[in-house]
């Protein structure tokens, strides 16, 4: 990866902001790059002794030029259009177009003193982000307009001190349910690191069209779609209204509710 595109993505780096497949690409430039690691060592460290708030996109820049300025005029980021620099880098990433869509997690409002932890859902039509909302143990009870024929990308925030695992699984409006990829019934909770921020799944779920509700299950402990299938199963028989409850009777520590419009 070229040294001005790293220099343009640290501070989006330094948030959690990127796609995995980029983030893994920085990580790497910056490991072999003792220039780039001491940049982003100082924007770290600035945006630790910030408190609880932290930096801002906006100002990690700010921050970042002022590194810059301090340093060899070698590191200067470009001044050229980053379109052209972007194009081939974007185009490895499954959720590439998630990149500046990240910005907009509202798991936590910026000054909030509570430790956010949750599923950001964004819905895409044709590469372009048309609704979003977000689901987690403060938060539950938005609404999500899809059309038919979008997909859904999802992302998860973790500002406490310990890993959590995360999983999404979608109800119908009858209490069918429905497994999106990546979160099947084959498949484990997702680990969510802590301290991380909109860190995007890079999997595109299509959208049911009889899809109603996603409810986001976080715990402590690792749990399987396999644990949660025999237990909606379980409610199912007992004739449990599944659709119509806020929290599904599943034993996990946290569960947030998305309602979902699918529309024409």
């Amino acid at each position: 990866m070229q040294r001005n595109l790293v220099l343009w993505l640290l501070p989006r780096y330094a948030t959690g902001a990127l796609p995995g497949v980029i983030a893994r690409r920085v990580r790497r430039a910056i490991d072999a790059d003792a220039d780039l690691a001491a940049i982003y060592n100082a924007l770290r460290t600035v945006d630790r002794s910030h408190g609880n708030d932290g930096l801002s996109g906006a100002q990690k820049d700010l921050l970042l030029g002022a590194i810059l300025d301090a340093t060899a005029p070698s590191t200067a980021a470009p001044t050229s259009s980053w379109s052209s620099v972007l194009a081939p880098v974007f185009g490895i990433a499954t959720c590439a177009v998630l990149f500046v869509a990240a910005a907009g997690n509202d798991l936590q409002s910026r000054g909030d003193t509570t430790a956010p932890l949750g599923m950001h859902v964004r819905c895409v039509v044709d590469g372009a982000v048309v609704d979003e909302a977000s689901a987690g143990a403060r938060q539950t009870g938005a609404d999500l307009d899809c059309p038919a024929h979008a997909l859904l990308a999802f992302s998860t925030t973790n500002l406490s001190d310990a890993v959590r695992y995360a999983f999404v699984v979608a109800l119908t409006d009858s209490g069918e349910r429905r497994f999106l990829p990546p979160f099947t019934e084959s498949s484990s909770a997702r680990a969510v690191p802590a301290g991380s921020v909109d860190d995007v799944v890079d999997v595109l779920a299509p959208l049911p069209r009889d899809v109603s509700a996603l409810f986001v299950l976080i715990d402590a402990a690792p749990f399987t779609g396999e644990e949660i299938s025999r237990r909606l199963q379980e409610a199912a028989r007992a004739k449990t209204p599944l659709s119509h409850l806020d929290k599904l009777p599943i034993d996990v520590a946290d569960q947030g509710r998305l309602t979902i419009r699918v529309t024409p």
